[in-house]
């Protein structure tokens, strides 16, 4: 009797060890490793200070909205002062602590950087507790892109914290 109580205190604590392997991302390949390596609690937060940003930049450019794509219909005046909002937009972010925290992150060039090298290390293929998922599918919910902050949103602020200082300038006088 004694031998299978051992038996059973021994299975709930490989148990429990093997849950704390996984939730702690000790495990490779699994969805807790894939997100700690990645950093991705501080990617969440780069996309929240974004989200608030770019709320803060619509609201600024709502009066433009009327021009359509890029300011198309709008006078060369109105045309100036979006052109001008904008610029100060990137500007903001550029010198925001948020640019800051991306440089830390990514620790190197737009060609090789820590984030790009863990990325294209990882199996394509991750654990979860609901089966196999894509990488991509899975860091795009973990970080917060969805409809309304897509990719291309964290793309473009990437490529304004990344600019070098004159290729920034090059940017801003186009």
């Amino acid at each position: 009797m004694a031998a299978i109580g051992v038996v059973l205190g021994l299975c709930c604590c490989s148990s429990l060890s093997a849950a704390g392997g996984w939730f702690g991302g000790f495990i490779p390949g699994t969805e807790p490793n894939f997100l700690k390596e990645m950093n991705a609690t501080e990617w969440k937060k780069i996309v929240d200070e974004k989200k608030v940003m770019i709320k803060k930049r619509k609201k600024e450019t709502k009066e433009f909205e009327k021009g359509g794509p890029g300011g198309a219909d709008l006078s060369a005046e109105e045309r100036q002062k979006m052109m001008d909002v904008l610029k100060k937009y990137m500007q903001e972010l550029r010198d925001s602590d948020t640019c800051k925290k991306v440089n830390e992150l990514l620790d190197g060039t737009r060609e090789s950087n820590k984030f790009k090298d863990t990325l294209s290390a990882y199996p394509d293929d991750i654990f979860t507790l609901s089966g196999s998922k894509r990488k991509h599918e899975v860091w795009e919910s973990a970080v917060g892109l969805d409809d309304d902050f897509p990719k291309q949103e964290l793309d473009g602020a990437l490529e304004v914290c990344m600019a070098t200082d004159d290729e920034f300038q090059k940017f801003i006088e186009r």
